[in-house]
């Protein structure tokens, strides 16, 4: 639960202005939550069981409210029109809860069922037209519509449209949620994981949270950081410009090292060639075909720095005045920066920092950016010596404002050398 209303709340210090679909329905605001007594009538009242992960969530984060498309349904509510109303009210949309959900995957009527579907000619009368048409209704409702289908369940969200999303509460495939789209002629099926597997309620909520934040650092206009640079970076020939990518990566890999011990996070894997590769894509991609995957770059760094503000935070350290802390705003900024079409750093910085504004740090970020910068213009070769590229990787690494705690050494062939001609080298 602390995770889903961590990124939440960075969602919402990322989309300002709810750009977002939907997001204006809800401002990303949660309703208070209920208590559990609250929660157990209703349970009563209907002779289920809330599934876990749903029962936490409207009794410690909010009964309803932020969440996908135009909101997560308060409980015992649904949507009517444009509002909401109880589920015992308005049209029957609720079946009994107490029988089990009976689909077990994706749901929807044969073909033989929609060819009956009427199709008049036009000199036919209009009321015999309309006779058709309300024939074809009712069989909708009775055998598309029924109740019993979502027995079992309870809808959670709409979309719009009539098109609903439903938490299953009783049955084997309890704390599943699944789409209707019953509204387009497209049935009912599952959401699914990457791997195959399906959504539960903290899934299907995060999964939303995460899909919203990489669409809202996609879309950012450029900042005042991306603005001042963005020129200087491409008067750059390539290899000075990979030059500066290496100041960029050399000060981003210590920190991540530092957070993971922060963390207690022991397991292995490859920092130095992932970093490198997505602060590189953006600017080498059409040089080397590389894929676009500096999105996936803002996604992890800021998943890194959401478990580095929870660490502070338990330990009751000061996070923006925090050491490994500024050392995350530098470097990430620094990174952005070099991200220079597609970022917000001055965004990004006020997630890390929990305020909307931080210009004195920017102001040090800066004048570490100008100085990688002022070496590689003031270089005369095509491409940047060994020894400066060494300068800059060693003042990465000995910055006290990029990062206090001992890391692992950088990598000492990393995988852009393998990548850059050797005549261009």
């Amino acid at each position: 639960m602390t995770d889903i209303l961590s990124r939440l709340q960075t969602l919402k210090r990322l989309d300002l202005d709810c750009s977002c679909f939907a997001a204006k329905s809800h401002w990303y605001d949660l309703n208070p939550p209920l208590s559990e007594e609250e929660v157990a009538q209703v349970e009563a009242k209907h002779g289920c069981r809330f599934p876990d992960e749903y029962r936490r969530f409207i009794t410690e984060i909010g009964n309803g409210g932020a969440g996908p498309a135009y909101g997560v349904f308060p409980l015992g509510m649904h949507d009517r029109s444009h509002d909401l109303c109880r589920w015992d009210e308005g049209y029957a949309l609720i079946g009994d809860l107490s029988r089990p959900f009976p689909l077990r995957d994706a749901w929807n009527l044969p073909e033989d069922f929609w060819r009956q579907q009427p199709d008049p000619p036009e000199d036919m009368p209009v009321e015999e037209q309309d006779r058709m048409h309300e024939a074809w209704e009712r069989k909708l409702e009775s055998d598309y519509y029924a109740t019993s289908i979502t027995d079992g369940a309870i809808p959670i969200c709409h979309e719009g449209c009539a098109l609903r999303n439903w938490l299953v509460v009783t049955g084997p495939l309890a704390g599943t949620v699944w789409r209707d789209l019953r509204a387009d002629n497209e049935g009912i099926k599952p959401f699914l994981k990457e791997d195959g597997t399906r959504m539960g309620f903290n899934d299907w909520y995060l999964h939303w949270v995460e899909q919203n934040i990489r669409q809202v650092v996609e879309s950012q206009a450029q900042s005042r950081l991306s603005q001042a640079f963005s020129p200087r970076l491409s008067k750059l020939s390539n290899p000075k410009a990979a030059a500066f990518a290496t100041f960029c990566a050399q000060a981003l890999y210590p920190n991540v090292e530092a957070y993971a011990s922060a963390i207690g996070f022991d397991k292995k894997f490859p920092l130095q060639d992932r970093l490198d590769k997505v602060l590189w894509a953006q600017l080498l991609q059409q040089d080397f075909n590389l894929p676009l995957t500096c999105d996936e770059m803002v996604d992890s760094l800021l998943g890194v720095q959401h478990d580095l503000g929870r660490h502070l935070a338990s330990t009751r350290k000061a996070g923006p005045d925090d050491a490994p802390m500024k050392a995350a705003v530098f470097s990430y900024i620094a990174a952005c920066t070099f991200w220079f079409g597609n970022g917000d750093p001055q965004q990004q910085l006020a997630v890390t920092q929990g305020a909307v504004k931080g210009e004195a740090m920017c102001e040090a970020a800066e004048s570490e950016i100008r100085w990688a910068l002022e070496q590689l213009e003031g270089e005369p070769s095509v491409w940047a010596s060994a020894d400066l590229i060494e300068k800059l990787r060693t003042r990465a690494r000995a910055r006290k404002a990029f990062v206090a705690s001992p890391a692992t050494a950088p990598a000492k062939q990393p995988w852009w050398k393998r990548l850059i001609p050797a005549d261009s080298q």
